[in-house]
């Protein structure tokens, strides 16, 4: 129980010593969330999807949890390759050809740990396939 009390006090005094670095962390987290709608609808009208995917070294982490999810593999698809691919490119930078089969070339350690935040749309099948 002593434990449990010292840790809750070093909490609070963390938390009341960085109030200001908590507050600009919060204002910025409410700006991006603010603007993405916004930025998804200009996406819709314009039809330049990729635009929200701001470079390559994401691209594997986010179409991975996808891939988990709704395969049960660790590599992607020739058909979620393809949707990686942005207008103006031809390939893609972050994947490579192994074996046959695509596997990401940066760690795919954020693409695990996002897994929980994909799987409730998906789920629910509110994502786009």
């Amino acid at each position: 129980m002593n434990k449990t009390r010292y840790l809750i006090t070093q909490i609070r005094s963390l938390i009341s010593s960085n109030k200001v670095v908590i507050l600009i962390f919060l204002l910025i987290c409410l700006g991006y969330l603010v603007n993405l709608p916004i930025d998804y609808y200009k996406n819709l009208k314009t039809g330049t999807f990729r635009r929200l995917l701001t470079s390559y070294d994401v691209t594997s982490a986010t179409f991975l949890p996808y891939e988990i999810i709704t395969k049960g593999t660790l590599y992607f698809s020739k058909e979620t390759v393809e949707g990686m691919i942005r207008v103006e490119d031809t390939s893609v930078h972050s994947v490579i050809l192994t074996g046959g089969k695509y596997f990401s070339s940066y760690p795919i350690l954020s693409g695990l740990i996002a897994i929980p935040i994909y799987l409730i749309p998906i789920l629910l099948k509110k994502s786009r396939n």
